[in-house]
């Protein structure tokens, strides 16, 4: 992946968080070239009917927000796929924010703590334990807005497609991602969830809107 960066400027007027410091937004186009036969890739639907260049490369780019540590921050340089298959070194441009759970259970989602935070935020009536499945549920959704694609072609270890809408439509008639945009203004979130949630938040006022009924005035 190349990065072509557009733009850097302080997030939330450059305020340090505790504990983290100071991050900035980058803006920039990503450009990607993966190998449709690379065993990894063939989970993605029809990508082997995409044009190819010479080499045999699948090419396609995308627009990013991405929001990085000022001062430094925590960096997992893991290996990565060549586009042969075979793995190799990550350069300085390549990170994961996979992390592990106390339970030692690989996530792309809410670290522990951050989903102790969330889960209060959330329209679950009554008491008792969270529902089965509920943290994979809302990793789901943040899964859909922030790679852009649909809920039919979610993982499928996020769960069904369908429960996973259901419960984004549930949580947004209850202005629960409004609530986690206002949160996130006085912690430091993850990068990769910083841009997912503003686009959740976007999806949820319109949903809300199309929802409401119409007022008397309406009919005049």
């Amino acid at each position: 992946m190349r990065l072509e960066v557009h733009a850097r400027e302080p997030f939330a007027d450059g305020h340090r968080f505790a504990g983290t410091g100071a991050y900035e937004v980058v803006t920039a186009t990503a450009h990607y070239a993966v190998d449709p036969e690379a065993p990894a890739h063939r989970c993605v639907p029809d990508l082997a009917l995409a044009p190819r260049d010479d080499t045999g490369l699948v090419r396609f780019s995308g627009d990013v927000e991405i929001l990085r540590p000022v001062d430094g921050g925590l960096r997992l340089d893991l290996p990565v796929a060549r586009h042969d298959g075979k793995p190799t070194a990550s350069t300085p441009e390549t990170t994961t924010d996979t992390v592990a759970d106390a339970h030692g259970t690989a996530r792309d989602g809410l670290i522990d703590d951050q989903w102790k935070a969330v889960v209060p935020l959330l329209p679950l009536g009554g008491r008792g334990p969270c529902p089965e499945g509920l943290r994979d549920q809302f990793d789901g959704v943040m899964w859909r807005f922030r790679t852009g694609g649909s809920w039919r072609n979610m993982p499928a270890r996020y769960g069904a497609w369908q429960t996973v809408h259901h419960r984004f439509q549930q949580w947004a008639l209850a202005g629960t991602f409004e609530s986690l945009a206002r949160a996130s203004e006085t912690t430091a979130p993850r990068p990769h969830l910083l841009a997912p949630l503003r686009k959740a938040a976007e999806e949820e006022r319109r949903l809300r809107i199309r929802s409401e009924p119409p007022s008397p005035d309406d009919h005049d």
